[in-house]
C-alpha cells in the first residue's frame, strides 16, 4: 500500500472516531437534558396535581348543584406521575374544548405524544376510553344547558360538540336513559333569572 493511500486511511479512522465521540457527545447532553427536565417535574407534579384535584372537586360540585340528581363523572384514578400528567392534561383539553369537533388524533398533536400510546395510558389510568370521557363530559354539559327552556335540543347538541342531532339523541338516551326532550321534562325546567317566563319553545 503507498504512503498516500496509508495517510488517507488514517485521516478516515480519524474523522470516524471524532464522529463517534460526537454522537456520544450529544447523547450524554440528550440523558443530562431530559434527567434535568424529569428533576423539575417531579418537584412539580405532587402539587400541580393537588391543584387539579381541588379544581376538579370544585367543578363537579357546582355541576351537581345546578343539576340535582346528576350523576358525577368518575375522578380519574392514575398512578405514576408522568402518565398521571398526561391524563390531566388531556381531561383538561377535552374540558376546554370539548364543543368542538375533538379527536384523540388531534389530543396527540396539540400534546406531542403518539395517539395510540395516549389511548393506552389513559385507558388504563381511567377504566375508560378517551371518547367515552369526552362524550361524559358532553352531555353532562347537555343536562345542564337543558335545563334552560330557551335551548333547542339541536341547539344544545351543537354548543356541546355534536354535528349531528341524531346521533346527540342516541348517545343522551344511552346515557341517560331517555331522550333529551324526556329527560327534560321529567327533570324540570329551571328559568334563568332575569327572564321573561316563556313557555317552552316546541323541539
Amino acid at each position: 500500500m503507498s504512503r498516500g493511500a496509508k495517510s488517507r486511511r488514517r485521516r478516515q479512522g480519524g474523522f470516524a472516531r471524532a464522529a463517534a465521540l460526537l454522537r456520544f457527545a450529544r447523547r450524554e447532553l440528550e440523558l443530562a437534558l431530559e434527567a434535568e427536565a424529569l428533576k423539575h417535574a417531579l418537584l412539580d407534579g405532587a402539587r400541580i396535581r393537588r391543584a387539579l384535584e381541588a379544581d376538579d372537586r370544585r367543578l363537579r360540585r357546582r355541576l351537581q348543584t345546578r343539576v340535582p340528581g346528576l350523576e358525577a363523572v368518575a375522578p380519574l384514578p392514575v398512578t405514576g406521575e408522568r402518565p398521571a400528567r398526561l391524563v390531566e392534561r388531556m381531561a383538561d383539553y377535552v374540558r376546554h374544548h370539548y364543543h368542538r369537533p375533538l379527536s384523540l388524533r388531534q389530543v396527540a398533536g396539540e400534546l406531542g405524544m403518539n395517539a395510540s400510546y395516549l389511548s393506552g395510558v389513559f385507558s388504563r389510568a381511567t377504566g375508560m376510553t378517551f371518547h367515552q370521557y369526552l362524550d361524559e363530559v358532553r352531555l353532562q354539559k347537555a343536562c345542564a344547558l337543558l335545563h334552560d327552556p330557551q335551548n333547542r335540543v339541536r341547539e344544545v347538541a351543537e354548543r356541546v360538540g355534536y354535528a349531528s342531532g341524531d346521533w346527540f339523541r342516541h348517545a343522551f338516551k344511552q346515557y341517560t336513559g331517555l331522550a333529551p326532550s324526556a329527560w327534560r321534562g321529567r327533570n324540570g325546567e329551571r328559568r334563568t333569572p332575569g327572564r321573561n317566563p316563556k313557555k317552552p319553545p316546541v323541539i
